[in-house]
């Protein structure tokens, strides 16, 4: 598994594997946050792996735990 944090300032966001972007810019507010989780990156960013057996919880925007 892997990670991404998304946080202002929002740019565009490019699927690798799809014709398709998205300006989050456009669609969040600058006081937004969150994390994406996928099994493989879903872009050409920086995503941190989640090692096998860890535990994360978010929690409004933010990894509140994480072992």
């Amino acid at each position: 598994m892997k990670n991404i944090l998304k946080k202002a300032p929002f740019e565009v966001v490019r699927l690798v594997d799809e014709d398709f972007e998205i300006n989050l810019a456009e669609e969040k507010r600058p006081t937004q946050r969150g994390f994406i989780i996928a099994t493989d990156p879903l872009t050409n960013e920086r995503w941190m792996k989640i090692l096998k057996g860890n535990l994360m919880v978010f929690k409004d925007g933010d990894i509140v735990y994480s072992k």
